[in-house]
């Protein structure tokens, strides 16, 4: 439907004919009192062939400014007006909420309780907030206008290297096209759909290498003196001037401020908001802007989210989701409307992190590097630094990318590089029943504490005995948990670096005719990752075995897997008769454990 666009100098005839498109929208009223740049915009809009939307209605709407409460006259914003009090009393869940004042009304005290609020009951906020009451209905007319440019192209700009993101209908410009190509003119040159910012930057401007894009606005006046570089007069931009773009200039309809404080609330900022990059953005042409109001750490996952679900409106309220692992506060708003017809898209789950077996690998080789288990000459302790200095990098906030399907296959890469680590452990143990490995239950359970609500006592698999059951916790973080166990009856013991696989680990009655011991192991997998294992008996005793030990693998790709392994000792005849003990020592994932057994040559 084709409309006409009014623009209106007094206050109440603005209002008049906003009101008549309660029944029917047949023009889009502009309110402009000494805004020559608002001025030029809509007359170059009504040269254009007009044509309009309906505009997305919210189940609440809430007044924040006194100047503007003649919109609750207004049945097309909100199903019904609300005030702050009152909304902060409802209990409600996956509701819309639309917000309407000025900037100078934008303040922690008004607002604040009410965005945690509605965050923490799923519920998405939309402001409509001007610098003025000009600027206000510029927003709010620019939300009931359909397609008055191409809007063709979508964007994305940031200081990282992009080249693992891909999407056909978007152009992505990273670290190196930052520094190669005229940003400015792609900018400026364009309609664009939309634009995604993520760079340094505060109120007055967001960084993208050389480039900077800043706020600026010669139509207004500032009231107080604080102001970046560029705000004072016969001083320089702050970069060169050549490389600054001013936001209000470029075409665009939908906006993403990815930067810190970009939008602070009005009694946090720090300059005159004649310079905020976001007012000024409001006073150029975009519908819908994405901004910050607190420090925030946006990086790849919420560049994927923006990448797979631009046309999802409340991604804003997604992207604080998305952010909350990381950060503790709400620091993303979103304001203009979101489309009508567009289902809200709720639970985005876009920000896995790494798994907990990477997590418990690396934390394991980080603490044989750093514990002081081993001497600096340990080959196990050099390689662990290596295998830490590689992997340490890419553990970085979506470094690795950000779906499941990413962490699984970094988790994967790690196991394959830690595997001939575990088998390299395992042979140093075996080689070497006096290595410090074998001592990592000792040294680490001496530094630590017994959990008292870890200790359980059950039946001793061995011999029916009680065996009593523990977890060392270190006092330093850079020693490992020890899960420990002992039998009052059979004297049988265990100790393992937590997460390794539940071992039990028994013997026969010796076997006089065969001179044997029969020994049955049965692993059950806590994680995934091959098991290095070995069985050894006490040095002085070594002599009189016939049988050849040997390490031996099993390979485990799921948790909850249960494998048996059985076998024999045969001894000499001359083998002194005597209680002796097997030893199995098993690594898996750069994990230790040791089970002990006794038995019996008599």
């Amino acid at each position: 439907m084709e409309c006409e666009i009014k623009e209106y100098s007094d206050l109440n005839e603005y209002f008049t004919s906003f009101f008549k498109n309660n029944n029917n929208i047949s023009e889009i009223p502009f309110f402009v009192d000494g805004r020559p740049d608002l001025n030029k915009k809509i007359y170059d809009l009504s040269r254009n062939n007009i044509k309009i939307q309906d505009i997305f209605k919210s189940d609440y709407g809430i007044i924040i400014s006194n100047d503007v409460l003649p919109y609750e006259k207004s049945s097309l914003f909100c199903n019904k007006w609300i005030t702050v009090k009152k909304l902060l009393n409802l209990n409600f869940t996956s509701k819309t909420v639309v917000v309407i004042g000025l900037y100078k009304d934008f303040t922690q005290k008004k607002v604040l309780a009410m965005i945690n609020y509605c965050y923490s009951h799923n519920t998405e906020v939309y402001f409509l907030v001007g610098r003025d009451l000009s600027s206000l209905t510029w927003l709010i007319g620019k939300q009931f206008l359909k397609d008055y440019f191409s809007w063709n192209k979508e964007g994305m700009f940031s200081l990282l290297n992009l080249s693992g993101f891909s999407n056909n209908e978007r152009e992505f410009f990273d670290n190196k096209d930052l520094a190669s190509k005229n940003v400015r003119k792609i900018l400026e040159g364009n309609e664009w759909k939309q634009l995604v910012f993520h760079g340094h930057g505060k109120e007055d401007h967001l960084n993208l290498d050389d480039y900077t894009l800043t706020g600026m606005n010669d139509s207004v006046d500032a009231q107080i003196p604080f102001a970046p570089s560029i705000g004072h007069e016969g001083q320089a931009f702050f970069k060169d001037e050549s490389k600054a773009v001013l936001i209000d200039k470029i075409k665009v309809k939908q906006l993403f401020f990815l930067s810190c404080n970009n939008f602070p609330f009005y009694d946090s900022r720090l300059y005159d908001s004649k310079f905020n990059i976001v007012l000024d953005a409001i006073d150029g042409w975009a519908e819908s802007i994405i901004a910050s109001i607190a420090v925030q750490s946006a990086d790849s996952p919420e560049l994927s989210m923006i990448i797979k679900h631009s046309d999802d409106y409340n991604i804003g309220f997604e992207l604080n989701k998305c952010l909350s692992d990381i950060q503790a506060m709400i620091s993303i708003i979103t304001i203009g409307l979101p489309k009508v017809n567009v289902e809200i898209t709720n639970s985005i789950n876009n920000n896995h992190r790494l798994t907990s077996i990477t997590c418990n690998i690396l934390s394991r080789i980080s603490n044989y590097t750093s514990s002081m288990m081993l001497n600096d000459d340990h080959p196990i302790k050099r390689m662990a630094k290596k295998i830490f200095s590689d992997y340490a990098p890419l553990t970085k906030r979506g470094r690795n990318g950000t779906t499941l399907k990413d962490m699984v296959k970094f988790e994967n890469e790690l196991i394959n590089r830690v595997n001939p680590f575990s088998k390299r452990m395992a042979q140093i143990m075996f080689l070497n029943q006096n290595d410090n490995l074998h001592d990592f239950d000792g040294f680490n359970t001496y530094r630590s504490t017994i959990d008292p609500k870890s200790i359980y006592e059950e039946k001793c698999f061995s011999c029916d005995g009680l065996a009593t059951h523990c977890l060392y916790v270190p006092e330093i973080s850079s020693f490992f948990k020890i899960r420990a166990s002992y039998c009052y009856r059979c004297g049988d013991k265990s100790a393992a670096m937590i997460n390794m696989p539940t071992i039990k680990f028994t013997c026969d009655e010796y076997n006089k005719k065969d001179l044997t011991i029969h020994y049955k192991i049965e692993f059950i997998s806590e994680q995934k990752g091959d098991v290095y294992f070995g069985i050894q008996l006490p040095s002085y005793i070594e002599q009189s075995v016939v049988t050849k030990l040997q390490i031996q693998r099993l390979k485990f790709k799921e948790s909850n897997i249960v494998k048996v392994v059985e076998g024999d000792i045969k001894f000499k005849e001359n083998t002194i008769l005597q209680s002796y003990y097997l030893k199995l020592f098993a690594v898996q994932n750069g994990g230790i454990a040791v089970d002990r057994c006794f038995f019996n040559l008599i």
